[in-house]
């Protein structure tokens, strides 16, 4: 069994054990069973998911439906021993948080603003570009 935790500046959003963790890896995406080896690895944004252990008493209290075992989370670092893995991120989003209507709108609202600006290092750019992609991750999310 793994002890997986994720934590954001703002809250911890849950603690639990799970049998396996998929995590949005800086060099692609990657998969945590017990045992594995001691690792520090930079994230994206992108969706983690668990494969909860079903016996865990701790599913009760979970902030999301127990047929959903993914959220987004935004850059971060995953620091990974042979029975825990601790995921500390930017930020992460829970399924139950998303407006897919309103999130719609917003991926509209910011590719038109990234048509207007000059592509490249401009830093307006790169920040409208971050969370158009964090937009559509949380999209991805409930779909």
């Amino acid at each position: 069994m793994l002890a997986l935790e994720v934590v954001t500046p703002e809250r911890c959003l849950f603690k639990i054990n799970c049998i396996s963790v998929t995590l949005p890896g800086k060099s692609g995406e990657f998969q945590v069973l017990k045992g594995h080896t001691a690792m520090l690895a930079g994230l994206r944004t992108g969706i983690l998911s668990f494969n909860p252990n079903g016996s865990d008493k701790t599913l009760k209290n979970l902030p999301f439906s127990l047929n959903n075992f993914r959220l987004m989370i935004t850059n971060g670092f995953v620091e990974i021993s042979d029975d825990s893995v601790i995921v500390l991120c930017d930020f992460a989003v829970l399924p139950n948080e998303v407006d897919a209507i309103s999130s719609r709108k917003q991926v509209i609202r910011l590719k038109k603003k990234l048509e207007k600006l000059n592509k490249g290092l401009d830093k307006e750019f790169c920040q409208i570009e971050a969370e158009l992609e964090q937009t559509v991750v949380k999209l991805l999310l409930v779909s």
